[in-house]
């Protein structure tokens, strides 16, 4: 955004995207390239040119720290407004007073007030609290543990092969981080137990899509191990080499040969 020719202290997109009105707008630039300062130039001229009022304005970040900012920011910008005798003195100063508990927040924040506000039309117990990280590791250690114990009383038959494929005779414990770090990957998608019905269909699937979809992860894998071996064999030549055991050292200078040509 700062490669424009810039308008006063604003570049030419940048002046763009706190001008434009009454349309939707999508600003994307890279960090550090001014996309807060611009939005809080775009709010701070609706609220002190266009006398809109800042709790009629929904601003919403990924962080407290940025919020926290954005916030102080608007502060000084009503501030200095007031300080510059701006027409509406009345307006600004109850600007100055709403903007504390405005909608200024993360995504989650407004979220958690919302259902605060509302819980009653969503059947949700306004009590509720949010899990934190060592509350959520119990639950989900509870609910596995829950789990294995139904599947081997009711003796599912899937369930016991894929205990036979992947636990050890005196532990389940990989089959459970297994399956935990399963659900935890998938939870970045949008619809993860979609997805993950659609990619355990095609695992069981014959036909040449799954050879198709797994191919380029083999070869990765293969070639990974393979440049493994070559580095471990040329660190072996290298040390017996220097040992003075060239007799041995060449004995694994085929072995290296036969890695590169793979």
């Amino acid at each position: 955004m700062r490669e424009d020719n810039v308008i006063g202290s604003w570049t030419d997109k940048q002046s763009e995207a706190i001008k434009t009105r009454n349309k939707n707008i999508l600003v994307s630039a890279a960090a550090g390239s001014g996309k807060t300062a611009v939005l809080v130039e775009r709010i701070k001229q609706l609220v002190t040119r266009e006398n809109v009022s800042i709790d009629e304005i929904f601003v919403a970040t990924f962080t407290n720290a940025a919020a926290g900012e954005m916030k102080e920011r608007i502060v000084k910008a009503i501030k200095k407004a007031i300080s510059d005798d701006s027409a509406d003195l009345k307006f600004l100063k109850a600007q100055l007073n709403k903007v504390y508990k405005a909608n200024i927040s993360t995504f989650h924040s407004f979220a958690i007030q919302v259902i605060r506000r509302y819980f009653y039309v969503i059947n949700v117990d306004p009590d509720f609290k949010i899990c934190d990280d060592g509350s959520k590791t119990i639950l989900m250690d509870a609910a596995i543990e829950e789990l294995f114990e139904e599947k081997f009383e009711s003796q599912d038959a899937e369930f016991l092969d894929f205990i036979t494929d992947y636990c050890t005779a005196k532990s389940e414990k990989k089959a459970k981080e297994m399956i935990l770090y399963t659900y935890e990957v998938i939870q970045a998608l949008p619809e993860p137990f979609e997805w993950l019905e659609d990619k355990v269909s095609l695992l069981k699937s014959e036909d040449e899509a799954l050879c198709e979809y797994l191919r380029p992860f083999i070869r990765l894998q293969v070639i990974e191990k393979l440049e493994y071996a070559l580095a471990a064999f040329q660190s072996v030549y290298n040390i017996l080499d220097n040992a003075g055991v060239s007799g041995i050292a060449e004995k694994c200078a085929i072995d290296i040969e036969l890695l590169e040509c793979i």
